[in-house]
């Protein structure tokens, strides 16, 4: 019995001992390092009609165990657009041992604008109207007509039921972040006192807000055509 335990132990003592070595050779020779992204600029332009996959254009990555990586390298995000018309673009890549590395650079559009306002007519309406943004509408060169996306914002406290004029900027926001803004006039009015011949919906004309777009520097901020 006594030579039986000793041989138990000497087994298990071995046992342990030749685990430890197993642990630590797979310990050595596992990466510990993610892998390289490297970019041939900080900074690249592209087009608006270009894909997404243009954005990796002079990306590249390596990695200690598995190589070139570059295939792998994948657009992970594109931030909004900047008062300087610019983007943050962030890239990911990942090795054979889960390892993740991320980069990330600017970019900007060769041929970007900021949306367009367009007013057709004054902004004068009945007191009560809903809808005050009849003859408006915008387009954007990344999503089209946008519209819908319009917003009134009024420069001082405004009560739909009370008639008087005033002061608001037009606001319309891309998918990307860009903004436009226009600065108008809307009038509203009781139509009792106007008379029937301008009765629901009629407009009056009024300087400043007839037929004009919105002029918008680079950034995405905006000027009055008119101003």
């Amino acid at each position: 019995m006594k030579i039986l335990k000793t041989v138990s132990i000497i087994v298990f003592i071995a046992a342990v001992i030749l685990f430890g070595g197993y642990l630590l050779k797979e310990k050595a020779g596992q990466d510990h390092t993610g892998p390289v992204i490297s970019m041939e600029s900080d900074h690249i332009e592209v087009s608006i009609k270009d894909s997404r996959d243009a954005l990796l254009a002079g990306v590249t990555a390596s990695d200690a165990r598995d190589g070139d990586l570059s295939a792998a390298v994948c657009v992970e995000s594109v931030g909004p657009i900047d008062g300087e018309g610019r983007r943050i673009v962030r890239y990911v890549v990942f090795d054979s041992d889960n390892h993740i590395s991320r980069a990330l650079r600017t970019m900007s559009y060769t041929d970007y604008t900021a949306p367009v306002i367009t007013v057709t007519g004054p902004l004068t309406f009945p007191v009560g109207t809903v809808n005050m943004l009849q003859g408006v509408s915008a387009l954007d060169c990344i999503d089209g007509d946008i519209s819908d996306q319009i917003q009134i914002l009024y420069d001082d406290k405004m009560n739909p039921s009370v008639p008087g004029i005033y002061p608001a900027r037009l606001r319309v926001t891309n998918s990307i972040g860009g903004y436009s803004e226009l600065p108008v006039s809307i009038e509203l009015y009781d139509a009792a006192e106007r008379g029937s011949s301008q009765g629901n919906g009629a407009v009056v004309p009024e300087a400043g807000t007839t037929g004009q777009d919105v002029v918008v520097t680079e950034g995405g901020t905006d000027q009055n055509a008119g101003k």
